[in-house]
């Protein structure tokens, strides 16, 4: 709910690696911000393209364990976050990545502003673009996604 002449921002910078072989830098990433789990936020799409696989493949290379979430839909619910942040608490998560369009990342982006990490970090560290780290440092962010229809 929207209140008259109450407004929040915050900034969320970011970091873009773009080209053939980009995926490959995942790990400097997950390393250099001390994440030990990520969860991956994804849709049945993707998985079914192989490209999810390209992206556990490297982790596993590099002995990262992950989670994935592969449940996003087109223009993602507030059920979608909330399935989400269960599943980060439930597989002791401490960052996020996300591979695919614009639902997996928005999808993303909203599991990161209602997750603080359990004491293991000041931020919030949510992964756009597959390959972006975004801190979210407000706390006071409202916890909205799109309401179901």
């Amino acid at each position: 709910m929207s209140v008259p002449g109450k407004m929040h921002s915050f900034f969320v910078p970011g970091i873009s690696l773009i080209g053939v072989g980009a995926c490959q830098g995942i790990p400097h990433y997950v390393r250099t911000y001390h994440i030990t789990k990520p969860l991956i936020v994804t849709d049945k799409g993707i998985v079914q393209t192989g490209i999810l696989k390209t992206i556990t493949d490297i982790l596993e290379g590099d002995n990262i364990p992950y989670s994935v979430y592969d449940r996003t839909v087109p223009n993602p619910t507030d059920e979608n976050v909330t399935e989400g942040v269960a599943q980060y608490k439930a597989e002791g998560c401490d960052g996020l990545i996300s591979i695919g369009g614009g639902s997996s990342h928005d999808c993303c982006k909203g599991i990161g502003i209602c997750c603080p990490t359990a004491g293991r970090f000041t931020n919030t560290r949510a992964w756009t673009r597959s390959t972006t780290c975004c801190p979210i440092t407000s706390p006071s962010i409202p916890r909205r996604a799109r309401p179901r229809k």
